[in-house]
């Protein structure tokens, strides 16, 4: 990961929230067009755009879900803002069981908020240059699904919120795709990220996250990114590809799972992982980039069954202070320096501070391992 990233995306992630004011407008009863500040109860569905909404001052709110159990259905239509600071598309204030789809939510500076409300569902909605595209905070069990977000400062943020799901959405042109802030047990499933200015997912201090079947593809920063001291996450058969930095990058992982990923042609490592113990590495594929399995003062994790292949330096990479790391049954292929590069040394293998057994090195530039009897042909 490049230098000061993890910090750079905290102090993003930290941007207080402004004021947000609830506006007093009646109920909205005519499906053909609510306007701009109305509060919407039963169910609704537009006939015509919402907007653009110039009256809305800071804290204002486009259309404001007022009840439990509502349901929007925009077919299709928009909800337009103008870039007021503080502005909100669609809010769902302490409000449960609601429904929002098809709709197009543009400039605000939150597309669509949702605090301290659960059991929603969000599906098949476009969010779209807008500085939160999905903001939750405070709020559980919710669904979002086939949700797009674009251009936005972030395209779902999630804060405070735990058991969410988020699946078969896309992030693409935002300034991170997903971030989650100290938001536990929630699951991103079918999810892509690509094209975006930071990092395509980044969990924050989120333990027993699972990532599974997610892409991260061309994005400028890593693909994938576990950071804040998180547990029992776990990350398996994702790709991350063609991005510039990490495919995936672990920092500060306790008793993590990163199974059957793949990482290809990202201009940082495959996979690093960072400060990280007791980490399961297995069956992951590392294959072009500047070094495959990269571990910088991680200790007792266990790397079983991994490639790393094409590296533009090598394969494996241990620091001198990864230590007491099992390393078993990987294949290092056609790196162009070493097949494992151990820096550490101890009473493991061939005097290193590690642990292998049944590794395998064909066709390296170097030499398979860095120490004799790390690996055979």
């Amino acid at each position: 990961m490049k230098g000061g990233q993890p910090e750079l995306l905290k102090a993003a992630a930290a941007t207080l929230f402004l004021l947000l004011l609830t506006t007093a407008v009646p109920p909205v009863v005519n499906a053909d067009g609510p306007a701009c500040g109305a509060i919407i109860s039963g169910s609704i569905t537009l006939n015509a755009d919402v907007g653009p909404c110039d009256s809305l001052g800071v804290g204002g709110v486009a259309l404001d879900v007022g009840t439990s159990g509502a349901s929007l259905d925009c077919h299709g239509h928009a909800i337009k803002g103008n870039g007021t600071a503080g502005t909100i598309g669609i809010r769902l204030e302490q409000v449960d069981v609601v429904k929002i789809k098809n709709c197009r939510i543009q400039g605000f500076h939150i597309g669509v908020f949702v605090h301290g409300s659960t059991l929603g569902s969000f599906e098949k909605n476009v969010v779209r240059r807008n500085d939160y595209g999905f903001s939750l905070l405070a709020s559980d069990l919710n669904t979002l699904k086939g949700d797009r977000a674009i251009e936005n400062t972030f395209g779902y943020f999630l804060q405070g919120s735990t058991e969410n799901i988020l699946k078969g959405s896309t992030a693409t042109g935002n300034g991170n795709g997903y971030y989650l802030l100290n938001s536990p047990a929630n699951l991103l499933r079918g999810n892509s990220a690509y094209d975006n200015n930071g990092a395509g997912f980044v969990v924050d201090g989120s333990s027993n996250v699972r990532l599974e079947r997610n892409s991260a593809k061309g994005n400028n920063f890593d693909g994938f990114v576990v950071m804040g001291r998180t547990t029992n996450e776990s990350l398996r058969f994702n790709t991350g590809s063609g991005n510039n930095g990490n495919g995936f990058y672990l920092g500060g992982s306790d008793h993590g799972f990163v199974v059957g990923n793949r990482a290809s042609a990202n201009t940082g490592h495959g996979f690093l992982i960072a400060s990280s113990t007791s980490v399961e590495v297995r069956g992951n594929r590392a294959v072009e980039n500047l070094y495959g399995i990269f571990l910088l003062g991680s200790t007792g994790n266990s790397l079983t069954g991994n490639l790393a292949k094409g590296s533009l330096y090598s394969g494996f990479y241990f620091s001198g202070t990864s230590l007491n790391n099992t390393v078993s049954a990987n294949e290092a292929n056609v790196n162009a320096k070493y097949g494992y590069l151990d820096r550490t040394t101890g009473t493991g293998t061939s005097s290193s501070g590690n642990f292998y057994a049944d590794d395998i090195c064909r066709n390296n530039g170097v030499a398979g391992g860095y120490l004799n009897d790390l690996c055979a042909p």
